[in-house]
């Protein structure tokens, strides 16, 4: 029969809710949840698997796609060790997946946290107008056009978008105050974007260990027997 062992997935790039890819030319990658979350499934229904290693190299990306992540690896938990090791940087939606995990290690210099939420939005009617052209907006409801990039937004739209992102954000800082047992003011404290090194992050309780794929590898390898 086969071999039990320790998988290793990997994370790499920016966030996204499709499948992930390599953009040709640029040679970006993008970390797609569609593809991520079936191969969690995968390695969790794989009773070989003993324990997964989930190595984090992202900036972040999409909240959708790392609450998607990090949901099935809050589900694997359930069953089998999920260790985590940060790369050159586990930051924003990279930190929020790194919650579905047990145990974190970063390296000395890894860009850790930037707890928060934001959401940009261009107004693109001046430079619309400069080159006359006229954008039609059809839609029903109060607040239908307030993710377009055509106009300015209204007040009680603004004040509507400042609310989802404080939603957001305290969905954030509840997460990482459960994974890592800190109240929602001490997250809070190293939270609104604040990037940490690898180093300082231990410090502040956002990582527990030094070290990188060899050591998270090691405790994998120890805690699943």
């Amino acid at each position: 029969g086969k071999q039990a062992h320790v998988a290793v997935l990997f994370v790499s790039g920016d966030l996204v809710q499709g499948k992930s890819v390599v953009l040709p030319v640029v040679g970006r990658r993008l970390a797609g949840a569609e593809t991520l979350t079936a191969e969690i499934r995968k390695l969790r229904k794989d009773p070989d698997v003993r324990a997964i290693v989930v190595r984090i190299a992202s900036r972040g990306g999409s909240a959708r796609a790392a609450r998607d992540i990090a949901h099935e690896l809050d589900l694997t938990r359930e069953v089998k060790p999920v260790i985590v090791s940060f790369g050159s940087v586990a930051a924003s939606g990279g930190y929020w997946i790194a919650t579905g995990g047990d145990y974190i290690f970063a390296n000395a210099t890894t860009a850790t946290g930037s707890i928060g939420i934001f959401f940009p939005n261009m107004d693109l009617s001046g430079f619309m107008e400069k080159i006359g052209a006229g954008v039609d907006l059809p839609g029903y409801g109060a607040r239908a056009h307030m993710r377009s990039q055509f106009r300015a937004y209204t007040d009680d739209e603004r004040e509507a978008a400042m609310e989802s992102i404080q939603r957001g954000y305290d969905e954030f800082v509840g997460r990482v105050g459960r994974a890592r047992s800190m109240t929602p003011e001490q997250v809070d404290e190293v939270a609104r974007g604040r990037v940490w090194s690898g180093v300082r992050a231990i410090d502040r309780g956002l990582v527990d260990s030094y070290g990188g794929l060899r050591e998270a590898i090691v405790r994998a390898r120890r805690v699943a027997d």
